[in-house]
């Protein structure tokens, strides 16, 4: 994690949210967050920090619900799954669960969640592209 991301996470889970505004970098904070250190990093780390809040604003929006998998809601950005630069919001109470073979998936998915996943393999979606063929295959066994 870079030094902009440590101190951007840091301020934001005080209680900060920044903004980007005309390429400037926006910041509200409850009285006392930001003292002289504070804003010493945040002078250092300006640039990286717009390049990083930038980033964020492009990322499709936070699943709006629960993982249905855990029913938490503690999902992460992960820019470079399922292939480099497609990204996607993952739940992070499960992406460090054992995977379920595909013969599993296959065995457990409703009429209706093959269907949402062969609409979104239509769309494009990476990842469904490729479980969509493997599924395929694993029925056919």
């Amino acid at each position: 994690m870079t030094p902009a991301r440590r101190l951007l996470e840091a301020l934001r889970t005080a209680g900060a949210t920044f903004t980007v505004a005309s390429g400037r970098l926006r910041y509200r904070a409850p009285a006392g967050l930001i003292g002289a250190e504070e804003l010493a990093a945040l002078t250092k780390h300006k640039a990286d920090m717009i390049g990083l809040l930038e980033e964020e604003a492009r990322r499709p929006a936070r699943p709006p619900g629960p993982c249905e998998l855990c029913h938490t809601s503690t999902w992460r950005w992960h820019p470079d799954f399922p292939v480099a630069g497609a990204g996607r919001w993952l739940c992070a109470a499960c992406v460090g669960r054992l995977v379920p073979s595909v013969r599993d998936v296959a065995d457990t998915l409703s009429v209706a969640a093959y269907e949402r996943l062969l609409d979104e393999a239509r769309a494009g979606d990476p990842l469904a592209l490729i479980l969509v063929d493997q599924l395929r295959e694993a029925r056919a066994v």
